[in-house]
């Protein structure tokens, strides 16, 4: 079973509710989702707890939905599990908001403690990117891709990839900053 493609994994999962089918399909990213889970969260154990619950979670869903690319699809699942858990614990949880996605240019930016409104200005400011920087700054620093892997799936050029996110990130450190000063 093992040896399954993702695709065949799911629909094994879909069409005949092969349980062991959506458990090695998940396994494959658990690490992937526990890393994500970890940037947010920054507390092992409740990254630990987190993976848990979107495993549970994922299993009613997942049934009726036309996943294309399981990856893909558990990393935004997670990512937006993460955001829940945030908000539902408003500053138990420290985080410096570029360090999500690994920006070297964004050193100077300090510490903030999540609350809503910041988590609202990134997804505000990531929401003004162009559509291929919002999918190629999604796909790479959320749901772990490579360039290659984004050029593959979305059918860009890697050159195009690689400015989209390099234009990305620097765009949206800008505009976090801005809004950051005027806060």
């Amino acid at each position: 079973m093992k040896k399954k493609s993702d695709e065949e994994l799911l629909q094994a999962y879909q069409s005949l509710k092969d349980h062991d089918s959506l458990a090695v399909l998940f396994m494959r990213y658990s690490s992937q989702v526990l890393g994500l889970c970890m940037q947010y969260l920054k507390n092992s154990a409740d990254a630990e707890d987190a993976v848990m619950d979107i495993y549970s979670h994922i299993q009613k869903p997942l049934c009726h939905q036309n996943v294309q690319h399981f990856k893909a699809w558990i990393m935004q699942v997670s990512r937006n599990h993460c955001l829940q858990i945030l908000r539902k614990n408003k500053g138990k949880y420290s985080v410096d908001i570029m360090e999500l996605n690994h920006m070297e240019s964004t050193d100077d930016l300090h510490q903030v403690y999540i609350e809503d409104r910041w988590l609202d200005i990134m997804e505000e400011e990531l929401e003004r990117l162009s559509e291929e920087q919002q999918i190629c700054l999604r796909m790479m620093y959320l749901e772990g891709y490579s360039y290659k892997e984004i050029a593959a799936v979305k059918g860009y050029d890697l050159k195009k990839v690689k400015s989209y996110i390099q234009n990305g990130k620097r765009n949206l450190t800008l505009s976090v900053k801005a809004r950051k000063n005027h806060e």
